[in-house]
Parts: C-alpha cells; sequence; structure tokens
C-alpha cells in the first residue's frame, strides 16, 4: 500500500519536491512536476523520472479511564497504552514525458497515496452498567468475542479481534502540454483514479448499520473513478515562475461490500488546488513556495460531521434495547444512512517552503511543510479509527548529477510526533425520558433518550502519530 501524511493526500511527488517537504510543484528539472501541474510540460525536455518511496508510520494512542461516578457508558476502550501496527508502505511515482514541437509536449505518469492502521492489542467495554448486555470484548473496536466480566447477553462482534481500516489509492494519468507563449504555458490531464478499500474489526456495530453484512470484515473492495487535472504556468523571466492547479474530484463507484459504512457506498478523491512560486536568488539557489488545499469536505464520508448524538438516539440506543428491528429506530441516521455520522474532516490548507541550492554537481535541498491535519473536532471513535492527525514535515535531500542528462538522488522526510486528544461522548452518559411526537412511545425503547455531549467525565483519548520517509530515485533526459 502506499501511505500518504497530509490526510489521504502525498506531500510531494518527485524526489526533488519531497526532499522540500512538499514544496516546488513550480519546479521545473524534473518530469514528475506534471503529475501535479501538466502545463510544467511546456518547458521541460523530454525525459523519465523513476522514484520508490518508503515510509515507516508509528502510532499510539492512549485511553484514560471514565470518571469515578460515571455509571453508564455505550463504548469505551478499556483504559491503557495501545500502538497500531505498520508494515513499511511503498510509494513508488513514474513520470515519463515527451516533446514533439517547441510547442507541445505529452506524457504519462503514475503515483499513489492512501492511509492505513491495524490496532491489533485493545478491548473494549459496550453497555457497562447494563446488567444483561454489558460486555468486555476482545478488539480495540469489540469485533472480536467476549471476554470475562460480559453478562450473558453480551454485544460483542465476534469476528475479527484486529481492527482498523485501509484505503490505497493508485493514480494514472496522461498530461498534454502547450506553451501558448515563450513565458505561458497551459496543460491538461484525464486522471484515473483506482482504490482498495478494506475495514476490519467493527462487528460489534454492525446491528447498527443499514447492512450489517457489509460493513466490515469483507476483505478488499475496489473502486474506479475519473477526473482531470489542469494547469497553467507563467514564466516571465528565468528566475521567476507562477503555477496555478486544480484536480477535479473523483467520484468513484463500486465499493458495495462496505455500504453499510460509506453513504451509496461511495469514497470519492476530493477535488485539490495548487499555488506555486519559484524564485530564483541566484544562479545557485533557489527558493519555492507551495500553498496545497484539499476539498475533503465535499466527499461525504469524509466531510459529515462526526456528531454522535443522533446516530446514538435515533439508530443505536433503539436497536441496543429493543433489536435490529425496533420500530422506533430511523435507519437514515444509522451507519451507512444518509444521515449517518462521518469523519467531521474539514477542508485542508497546506503551506508549503523549500529551497534549493547546487555546489558543482551536487544540488542540495531541504523544507517544511504545516497543516496537514484535516481533523477540526476530534471524535474519539473515528479520530483512532483513522488517526490522519500528521500536521507538519520537515525534509532533507541531496542529488547528483551523473553526467548532463543522467541525475540520482535520495530525500529524507520526518513527522514529527503530533498529539491529538478526543473525546469519547460515549463513555460517560445519562439516561432522559422522551416521547414521539404523538405524546407515546411504540415500545420501551421509545422511552429513553441518551445525552451524549462532552462533560469532565468522558474518556479521554489521545492519538499520537509520526512518519519518517525515505525516497530513492533517478532521472534522465533524452534529446
Amino acid at each position: 500500500m502506499a501511505l500518504a501524511t497530509n490526510g489521504l493526500s502525498m506531500p510531494g511527488l518527485s524526489l526533488d519536491q519531497t526532499a522540500m517537504g512538499g514544496a516546488g510543484a513550480a519546479l521545473l528539472s524534473s518530469v514528475a512536476t506534471t503529475l501535479r501541474d501538466p502545463a510544467a510540460g511546456a518547458f521541460l525536455r523530454s525525459g523519465t523520472e523513476l522514484s520508490l518511496a518508503v515510509a515507516w508510520p508509528r502510532a499510539y494512542y492512549g485511553a484514560s479511564a471514565p470518571a469515578e461516578d460515571s455509571r453508564l457508558s455505550l463504548f469505551e476502550f478499556v483504559p491503557g497504552n495501545y500502538r497500531s501496527v505498520y508494515r513499511p508502505a511503498f510509494a513508488p511515482v513514474i513520470a515519463w514525458h515527451r516533446r514533439w514541437s517547441p510547442r507541445w509536449a505529452w506524457g504519462l505518469g503514475i503515483y499513489g497515496g492512501g492511509l492505513g492502521t491495524t490496532m491489533p492489542d485493545g478491548a473494549a467495554r459496550i453497555a457497562r452498567g447494563f446488567p444483561l448486555i454489558r460486555s468486555v470484548c476482545a478488539g480495540d473496536f469489540g469485533g472480536g468475542g467476549a471476554q470475562p466480566g460480559s453478562a450473558p447477553l453480551d454485544q460483542c462482534g465476534d469476528g475479527k479481534t484486529f481492527s482498523g481500516v485501509r484505503a490505497t489509492q493508485l493514480f494514472a494519468s496522461a498530461h498534454l502540454s502547450y506553451r501558448a507563449t515563450p513565458s505561458l504555458g497551459v496543460g491538461i490531464a484525464p486522471v484515473l483514479a483506482a482504490q482498495q478499500l478494506e475495514v476490519s474489526g467493527l462487528a460489534a456495530f454492525a446491528p447498527y448499520s443499514v447492512m450489517p453484512e457489509r460493513l466490515t470484515d469483507n476483505g478488499s473492495a475496489y473502486a474506479y473513478g475519473l477526473g482531470a487535472r489542469l494547469g497553467v504556468q507563467w514564466r516571465p523571466s528565468p528566475a521567476f515562475g507562477l503555477l496555478v492547479a486544480y484536480q477535479s474530484r473523483i467520484r468513484q463507484e463500486g465499493l458495495d461490500d462496505y455500504a453499510g459504512i460509506l453513504p451509496n457506498a461511495r469514497f470519492d478523491i476530493p477535488a485539490q488546488w495548487h499555488v506555486a512560486i519559484e524564485w530564483a536568488l541566484t544562479a545557485r539557489t533557489a527558493v519555492y513556495a507551495d500553498v496545497e488545499g484539499i476539498q475533503y469536505a465535499q466527499v461525504e464520508a469524509l466531510g459529515r460531521s462526526a456528531d454522535l448524538a443522533a446516530f446514538v438516539n435515533q439508530c443505536l440506543v433503539p436497536r441496543l434495547l429493543g433489536g435490529p428491528a425496533a420500530p422506533t429506530a430511523d435507519t437514515r441516521f444509522c451507519l451507512g444512512g444518509e444521515n449517518s455520522p462521518g469523519f467531521g474532516w474539514s477542508n485542508n490548507r497546506i503551506y508549503k517552503v523549500g529551497v534549493r541550492h547546487r555546489v558543482g554537481r551536487w544540488h542540495w535541498m531541504a523544507g517544511y511543510s504545516s497543516g496537514g491535519n484535516p481533523i477540526e473536532t476530534p471524535q474519539a471513535l473515528l479520530t483512532t479509527l483513522a488517526p490522519a492527525i500528521v500536521d507538519r514535515h520537515m525534509a532533507f535531500g541531496v542529488s547528483w548529477a551523473w553526467s548532463e542528462r543522467l541525475r540520482i538522488g535520495a530525500a529524507l522526510s520526518y513527522s514529527p510526533p503530533n498529539r491529538v486528544t478526543a473525546i469519547n461522548g460515549l463513555s460517560n452518559i445519562r439516561l432522559e425520558g422522551r416521547q414521539d411526537i404523538d405524546g407515546h412511545a411504540a415500545d420501551p425503547a421509545g422511552l429513553i433518550a441518551v445525552a451524549v455531549e462532552e462533560d469532565p467525565g468522558d474518556q479521554r483519548v489521545e492519538n499520537r502519530f509520526e512518519i519518517l520517509q525515505i525516497q530513492i530515485g533517478l532521472s534522465w533526459q533524452t534529446p
């Protein structure tokens, strides 16, 4: 799988961009620049670039105990410190570019992105304080079997203990570039996106889904979509360049195996935009400044509010107390329904700055970026399941010109630990009476409402995430 660190977006694609913290979208020394700006091809010589990034992520979460006077809980993590298990993640980048006239050029490219977590060793408590159904379940989200302390009617999932989500994306594009004037280039690139999604360890939540059999533990599901990338680059002098690029939202179809958690069984790829400049301070030194925007809020599964109150009172409590067929349950608010809770990600804006300095055949690069965390209001369940909380990148890299046409290099990027404390609103609840619109309830579950607003007795869950990435690559130009 490929691992991204700005939500679901890689900070940089070419080796030079990675070495500058993701800055350098306006850089014209790398044909991989066309993967974010198809207009760059209007100025580039023919060439090919190959690189491979390997990332070693580390994630932890620590769950506190609820307050001592907390009597009732719908769901809580068993208190303790737990580590997510990650294998090294590999992200290839391939870019090929050819000129066929002084004005026209075209090329192809492939790159990956995504996010993945696996939590192997935690446990969960469900319905604490409810005598007949209280449960202690294996798995961070209670997806495994019942443990000692569970009541006869336990609510455990009896499925996979390991919990997590893996979303892997692969993009293939073909760009066409045109040099309208000596200083102005434009470009367009259709983008084909393939996506793999796998969700596991959430079987305890199956009774609260519109399609329980399609919520979790169904292996890999695949989806495909088509979008477009546009770019304009203006270079009034060899010392200065300005880039504006935009990639459309890519609508994806086909994730039917997870229709029980994704509204309309879709997990679209959000639109992105870039504004970047290159400014050569001297003949040897140039600086780069980029702003990247990612429109996560337009993707239903990501941007929808993470507020759990409606889900709890319209779906979870009626089904918990009255069974899956409880007449007071409103399936629109169940997982996968049209009003189900989402991850609460906001539109993201990332600021990047980098510098590149040439000494003989060597190019030395460094950079920094900030703003990669799209989670504004952390909710413990969703933030722990997909901890896309990395906010900063520090990077360094070097490349060496083997000859006039062949260049090799390496980049090191590090995202220092970012700690985000999330509130578990289901861990300390109180019951309230309610009536339906006619003044009476259709079944006993309809008489009860649950207050899940934040209070001092709620469980606190601290998520921590960091990534070390190494990227190696080579590029060569052709006559």
